[in-house]
């Protein structure tokens, strides 16, 4: 399967450093992809798709560390061309009536393919300047990333059933900004998610109890350096529980 889209030019409001460009071109971006589906015997289905993905004038956020005295700069931005290209897999097992498993595993290599005027990592220098990052890993992409479900149905009496869901989802170090600054890298990590609820068939309501990051792992979503030595960084969720109920009227 091949297929383009584009999306549509833009402009930069924010305070910006002398060198860039307040106006952000359209992005291009072409797509390839290849891939089957088969179903096997007792209720296992497997899915494989390999893609490429090329993009020209790539709209990114950027937090550049060479404002006023060392001070962050959000803005968006264009890069010449990226590309990211990988494999990804799901796979998913009916067990009987009430119980299904499903996995997921993606693997992926991002990477500025031409991008000689991008903002410099701030080991590399303290003062406002371009770096060439060709060939540089793309921020904001994991090289790999997982995710593991097994859900559960229990049929109660009068049109109720009780449902669940235990998840976890994990993924690979990545970088969080568009310089590949060491300092901007996150290590990997993982997250358990539950979801526990009861549905009225017939009547179309549904309330659950559910909770993220269970374990209450501690995690980065971001970091980005600044020139003056500051490490600024925007922490994971903690544990979170709650309480929804949704209804048709």
């Amino acid at each position: 399967m091949y297929s383009r889209g584009a999306k549509s030019a833009g402009l930069n409001l924010a305070n910006l450093p002398p060198t860039i460009d307040p106006v952000v071109r359209p992005e291009e971006v072409h797509h390839l992809e290849n891939g089957a589906k088969t179903v096997f015997d007792r209720g296992v289905t497997l899915d494989v798709a390999i893609y490429r993905t090329t993009l020209f004038d790539y709209q990114t956020s950027v937090l550049d560390p060479s404002g006023a005295g060392g001070r962050l700069v959000n803005y968006i931005s264009n890069v010449d061309e990226a590309r990211s290209e990988g494999i990804e897999v799901d796979a998913r097992w009916a067990i009987g009536d009430r119980f299904s498993l499903s996995a997921n595993v993606a693997f992926a290599d991002g990477v500025y393919v031409h991008h000689p005027n991008g903002p410099c990592p701030i080991e590399v220098s303290l003062t406002p300047m371009r770096c060439d990052l060709s060939g540089r890993p793309l921020g904001g992409a994991p090289k790999r990333a997982s995710a593991l479900a097994l859900d559960a149905v229990q049929p109660l009496s009068r049109g109720r059933a009780l449902h669940g869901r235990l998840g976890y989802n994990r993924q690979s170090d990545v970088l969080t900004g568009l310089g590949a600054s060491r300092y901007s890298r996150v290590e990997g990590f993982g997250l358990v998610n539950l979801n526990i609820g009861v549905r009225m068939i017939e009547r179309g309501w549904d309330v659950a109890l559910w909770a993220r990051n269970l374990m209450d792992e501690d995690y980065y979503q971001m970091l980005a350096g600044r020139t003056s030595g500051l490490i600024n960084g925007v922490t994971g969720e903690p544990r979170t529980v709650g309480v929804t109920f949704s209804g048709v009227f």
